[in-house]
């Protein structure tokens, strides 16, 4: 058997990922946080809930480079939002799950990180299955504290933002920079606003999986 995991930890870990979503991690980080002994026995852990489609990884981008930084801080978003909330209220055994979680989705900033995590997913899907084949092809970019994404489709550079919250959207600084940089594509992905200009085009949450 590849994995000899303690179901402890387990579900340690994805405790301590349902409570970081959306948050930039290291995996020195996890390893106080869970007990468990070391990095990279917290990479062990991470690399089986990749295997098994539970979560995926994104690594920082080197703007110079072009490429991930794969020593730097990560964000771990769960494959599906089904999965995260089904680990939560599992761990916490909550007698009414669903109420449990209409009552998370409740708050505003939990809709946000849950959107965001949507939204990289949706991305995540449309490159390779492997988890090593992808590192480089979808990233975060660590100047913003929204969810910021540099993503490599047919060779192309997109770079995307979340702005669920916001009631003034339009691209920030950070984006604008890094587009001028990589000659990228842009999108911002809004509460409910669709507009296509020269530089940006605008999508609601909702209909990101159509792109």
């Amino acid at each position: 058997m590849k994995y000899r995991l303690s179901e402890k930890y387990l579900l340690s870990l994805l405790d301590i990922l349902t409570i970081k979503l959306s948050s930039k991690v290291t995996l020195n980080s996890l390893a106080k946080e869970t007990d468990l002994k070391s990095h990279t026995v917290v990479a062990r852990y991470l690399e089986y809930l990749e295997a098994a489609y539970a979560v995926h990884m994104i690594y920082q981008f080197d703007l110079n480079k072009k490429r991930a930084l794969m020593r730097k801080e990560k964000k771990i978003y769960f494959a599906d939002p089904f999965i995260f909330h089904a680990s939560r209220t599992y761990i916490w055994a909550y007698r009414n799950p669903f109420k449990a979680t209409i009552d998370w989705l409740s708050q505003d900033e939990n809709r946000s990180k849950l959107v965001e995590n949507i939204v990289a997913i949706n991305f995540v899907r449309k490159l390779p299955p492997e988890p090593w084949r992808r590192i480089h092809l979808i990233t975060y970019y660590a100047e913003n504290s929204e969810g910021d994404f540099i993503t490599r489709l047919d060779g192309e550079f997109v770079t995307i933002e979340v702005k669920w919250r916001e009631k003034e959207i339009k691209p920030s600084k950070t984006q604008l920079k890094i587009s001028s940089h990589l000659k990228s594509k842009n999108i911002i992905v809004t509460r409910d606003k669709f507009k296509i200009t020269e530089r940006v085009t605008y999508v609601p949450a909702p209909l990101i999986a159509l792109l």
